[in-house]
C-alpha cells in the first residue's frame, strides 16, 4: 500500500483518503526504550537562536547514559552508570557558557546525585555534539570540582548516541531492587484496575523510562509506568511500585498560563476570553464563569476553539481535550470515539474525554466502522490548501488501541 495519510490539523480537510507505510527508520537497541523521533528540549542561546537545538533525548555510551528530555517543562532527567559510578540527574536547563560556541552546540548545568546518596547533590555538566559532526554525541562532566561528586566517576566522559526517544516517554528512573513486581492496567467495565504480571527481568541499578500519563484512569497511586529493552529489541513495560525506583526529585512547575477561549455562534466567533489553563496531563481546565455560558448537549458536551491549540471538547466539570481540525471545524466522534491531540501526539477519547486509546502516534485518521488508521513517525506535510501525514509507519487500531492487520483497515 503506498500514498499517503490524508491527516489535517487545518481548517481545509482532503476529500480523498490516501494511506502510505514507509519503513520506520528508527532503531532501537539496549535495555532503554527508544521511540518515535528525537525529543528535541530547547532552542540554543543568543546567536544561535534560530538554530536547531543539538543536545537530544536518547540512550548514549552502550547504554552508560540515557536523557528524557520533557520539552513541557523545559527539563531533562537522566542516569548515567559507569562502573560504580552513579549519577541521577534531573532538573531545569539553563544554557550556560562554557568552552563550547553556542553556534556548534549547547552547554547545560542540571542537579544530580548518587542514587544511593541523594543527599549530596553536585552539579553535572552536558555539552552536546558539535553542529554538522557524524555521531550525535554528548559529553558528560559529573561534578568536576565539587567535593560531593561521587569518587568512581572520571571528570569527563564524551559518548555517541546509540538510541533515540519518544515524547510520551519524559523521564528515567533507577530500579532499587532486583525481580520487581510488574503489573499490567484491565479494564473492568468502566474502572480501570491493576493485575499482576509476574516479577520484570530488571537487575538493580537499571535506567528506565518513565511514560508520560495522559489521564487520571491509567496513573494509580502508588504506582509509576516503565519501559525497557531486554534483550536489545524486545519491549517490556508495566507498572512498578513507585517505592521500588529511586526516583528523580520533582521539578517546580511553572504557574499555569490562562488560554484566551473563542466559541462559535451562528457561523461566528464570539469571545470568551482568557478562559482555559492547560495540565500537565494534556488535559485543560475551563473556568466556571466560562461553563455558565456554553450550550451542552445531550451527553454533556460543549464545543470552544482555545487560541494556538485548537477546538476542544468541554465536559460540564471544565475538563476539555483538544481534538483535531476536520472540515473547518471541530472533529466528531465516530463510534464513540473522536481524535484528540496531547502534545504533538494524538490518540482517541470517548464522550467521557477519557483517553481510550493513548496519544502514542504522530497521526490518526477518523474510525471507519470499527477500525482506523494511525501512524508512527509521520510528519505533517501540505499543499497549501489541505494538510496530511505523510511517510512513517502505519498501522491499523481497533476500538480498544489494539493492532489489527492491514486488510481489516481497507
Amino acid at each position: 500500500m503506498t500514498g499517503h495519510f490524508a491527516l489535517t490539523t487545518m481548517p481545509a480537510w482532503p476529500s480523498k483518503t490516501e494511506r502510505c507505510l514507509p519503513k520506520l527508520a528508527t532503531q532501537i537497541r539496549g535495555l532503554i526504550l527508544t521511540i518515535g523521533a528525537a525529543g528535541l528540549l530547547m532552542t540554543a542561546p543568543s546567536n544561535a537562536a534560530q538554530m536547531m537545538p543539538t543536545l537530544l533525548s536518547g540512550e548514549f555510551g552502550d547504554e552508560r547514559l540515557i536523557l528524557a528530555a520533557d520539552r513541557e517543562s523545559n527539563s531533562l532527567s537522566g542516569y548515567y552508570r559507569d562502573g560504580e559510578c552513579r549519577v541521577l540527574m534531573k532538573g531545569k536547563l539553563q544554557p550556560v557558557a562554557q568552552y563550547q560556541r553556542a553556534e556548534l552546540g549547547e552547554s547545560y548545568e542540571v542537579q544530580s546525585w548518587d542514587p544511593r546518596n541523594p543527599d549530596a547533590t553536585f552539579t553535572t555538566t552536558l555539552y552536546s555534539r558539535a553542529r554538522g559532526s557524524f555521531n550525535d554525541q554528548i559529553t558528560i562532566e559529573p561534578g568536576p570540582d565539587d567535593a560531593k561528586r561521587p569518587p568512581a566517576c572520571r571528570w569527563r566522559v564524551s559518548l555517541d548516541r546509540s538510541g533515540h526517544v519518544g515524547i510520551s516517554l519524559i523521564g528515567t528512573a533507577v530500579v532499587a531492587r532486583s525481580n520487581l513486581q510488574l503489573f499490567k492496567m484491565a479494564e473492568t467495565g468502566n474502572a480501570m484496575r491493576l493485575v499482576a504480571m509476574g516479577k520484570a527481568s530488571l537487575t538493580r541499578d537499571t535506567g528506565v523510562w518513565i511514560t508520560k500519563t495522559y489521564d487520571a484512569a491509567w496513573a494509580p497511586p502508588g504506582f509509576t509506568e516503565i519501559h525497557w529493552y531486554d534483550p536489545p529489541g524486545t519491549p517490556h513495560g508495566g507498572y512498578v511500585r513507585t517505592r521500588d525506583l529511586h526516583l528523580p526529585r520533582a521539578i517546580e512547575q511553572a504557574p499555569a498560563k490562562t488560554l484566551f477561549c473563542m466559541v462559535l455562534v451562528d457561523g461566528n466567533f464570539a469571545q470568551l476570553g482568557e478562559c482555559a489553563s492547560a495540565n500537565s496531563d494534556g488535559t485543560y481546565t475551563v473556568a466556571a464563569s466560562t461553563l455558565r455560558q456554553l450550550d451542552f448537549d445531550r451527553h454533556g458536551l460543549a464545543v470552544i476553539f482555545i487560541r494556538d491549540e485548537g477546538y476542544a471538547h468541554v465536559r460540564r466539570d471544565g475538563r476539555a481535550l483538544v481534538v483535531l481540525t476536520f472540515d473547518s471545524g471541530p472533529d466528531e466522534f465516530i463510534g464513540g470515539l473522536v481524535r484528540v491531540k496531547i502534545g504533538d501526539k494524538f490518540g482517541f477519547a470517548n464522550r467521557r474525554l477519557k483517553l481510550v486509546i493513548p496519544a502514542d502516534y504522530d497521526g490518526a485518521y477518523r474510525f471507519n466502522g470499527k477500525r482506523a488508521w494511525a501512524c508512527t513517525g509521520c510528519v505533517l506535510t501540505s499543499d497549501g490548501e489541505h494538510s496530511w501525514f505523510s511517510g512513517g509507519e502505519a498501522v491499523c487500531l481497533d476500538q480498544r488501541g489494539r493492532r489489527r492487520p492491514a486488510p481489516e483497515c481497507e
